[in-house]
Order: structure tokens, then sequence, then C-alpha cells
């Protein structure tokens, strides 16, 4: 090894490796600042009359939502209004589109879930947004967001690919019988088999 035979592995211009190479420590010139909580980055930065966004999201991977009590929240400081799936469906919103290119199994088109941007009714996947909190303050949003009231009546779920192809398993989208939405193929299926 070079630092115990004590070569130059640098560029010959007598820098070496031995006193720059990976794992050595080097003088951090960022530190003092740092410490001292002089530090400043761009979440500190607040332009006059800004707020600030928080999202409640579903613990349960798969649940129905019953209803969402957010009266207690929408009165408390710094709050300017709490946004549901409700909202979003009331307003037209739509959802995040899907881009993927693919045919149902069988052929023919499939069904393209509606990737709601804020759960309505239901909620299919741990960390679905079901509420958003506007607020003067991050801090604000998430105290407000901690005092709505989310009625959540858990379905069964399934946490792997292999558990929601098993017969019988929960459905994540009814309109899409035994979980499988989508079929695609890719490459030279012969070559492939010819491989393995």
């Amino acid at each position: 090894m070079f630092w115990q035979t004590g070569l130059d592995q640098g560029s010959g211009d007598g820098i070496s490796m031995i006193k720059f190479g990976i794992g050595q420590s080097l003088a951090r010139v960022e530190d003092a600042r740092l410490l001292r909580g002089l530090g400043r980055f761009t979440d500190d930065i607040a332009p006059p009359r800004s707020v600030q966004m928080y999202v409640l999201r579903s613990p349960h991977a798969h649940a129905e939502i019953g209803g969402i009590d957010f009266r207690a929240a929408r009165a408390m400081p710094g709050v300017h209004t709490i946004l549901t799936g409700e909202d979003a469906a009331a307003d037209d919103l739509g959802g995040f589109p899907s881009m993927v290119p693919s045919t149902a199994p069988g052929g023919g088109p499939n069904f393209t879930p509606p990737f709601a941007i804020i759960a309505h009714g239901k909620a299919r996947y741990a960390g679905q947004p079901v509420a958003i909190v506007v607020a003067d303050t991050l801090e604000q949003a998430k105290d407000a967001a901690e005092a709505i009231i989310v009625d959540y009546e858990p379905l069964p779920a399934v946490a792997s690919l292999a558990d929601a192809d098993a017969p019988g398993a929960p459905l994540v989208w009814n309109e899409c019988p035994d979980n499988l939405d989508a079929l695609a193929t890719f490459g030279d299926k012969g070559v492939v088999d010819a491989a393995f």
C-alpha cells in the first residue's frame, strides 16, 4: 500500500495522496460559523407575506376515510386554510398523470388510476396526503395538523408485489381485478429465454 511504502502517488508536483487521499482529514473552513449558530440556509429565508405548507399523511397503507374534522385546527393561530381531498375534487384538480404506456393483460387499454393529489374517501398507501395545512409558519402548520382528526377505517393491505399477486389479495383499486393493471414486455423474449 502506498502509505506504507512512502511512494508519492500524486501528480509528480510534490502533492501526494498521503496528504490529500481518501480517508485523510481536511481542515474545514465552515465549522466556526455553524458551531456559533450563524449558518444561513435557504429554509431560513422567509420572504414578506409568505406562508408555509405542511402535508398531513395517512399512517395506514389502506384505509377508508370516514371524515376529517379540522375545525379546531382551522381556528389555531396563523392558520390560513386547510385543504382536503374533498376540496381538490370540488375544484376538479384531478390528479398526477400516468405517463407509462402499457396495455391491460390480454390486450386493450388498461385502467389508469386517478392518482389524486390528496386522498379522497380512501387512502391507498402509507404516507398518502390526506390534508394540507397552510399557515404563517411551518411550526404553526405542523401544530394545526396535529389537531386534525381523521376517521380512518383500516382495510386489509398488501405489502409486497408477491402478496398483491396472490389469489384473493385485497384490491388496491376495485376497478383493477387481481391488482394487475398493465403488462409490458421489453426486449427479445427468445434471446432472454435462451440466455437462461
